[in-house]
C-alpha cells in the first residue's frame, strides 16, 4: 500500500499500486477514492469523456480527423473553454456537439432538398 493525495482537496489516502507508480499514479487513485465536490466532479468529466470517445467511434469509424476535432471539442465544452460545435460537411450533412443533460451529445442533420425547374 502506497499513500497519494486528492488533486483537489489535499487529503490523503492509502492507495494499492504498484511499488513502481509515479507520484502523479498515485494521487490519481487517491482523487479517484476521495469524495470532495472537485473529485466527483473530476471522476464524472472523466467517466464522460470515456464514453464520449466510444460513440466518437460509431459515429466516425475509420475518419481520424473527424474524431479528432470532434475529441478535442469535446474536452473544450467539458472544461468550459468553449460551447457547442457545428460542422458542415459537403454532402449536406450538418454535425452538431454541445452539452446537453449533463453529457455530450452529438447530433447529425442531413438535409434534403428538393428542386423543381420549370422552363416555360
Amino acid at each position: 500500500m502506497e499513500h497519494g493525495f486528492c488533486k483537489f482537496c489535499g487529503q490523503a489516502y492509502m492507495v494499492d499500486a504498484d511499488p513502481k507508480a509515479t507520484e502523479e499514479e498515485l494521487n490519481e487513485l487517491a482523487t479517484a477514492k476521495c469524495g470532495c465536490e472537485g473529485a466527483a466532479h473530476y471522476a464524472w468529466k472523466k467517466a464522460t469523456l470515456e464514453v464520449y470517445a466510444q460513440d466518437l467511434e460509431v459515429v466516425f469509424g475509420q475518419n481520424e480527423a473527424m474524431k479528432k476535432l470532434f475529441a478535442s471539442a469535446g474536452e473544450m465544452i467539458m472544461n468550459g473553454r468553449m460551447k457547442a460545435l457545428t460542422v458542415k460537411q459537403s454532402d449536406e450533412k450538418t454535425l452538431n456537439l454541445k452539452m446537453k443533460d449533463k453529457g455530450l451529445c452529438i447530433t447529425v442533420t442531413e438535409k434534403s432538398k428538393m428542386e423543381n425547374i420549370s422552363y416555360g
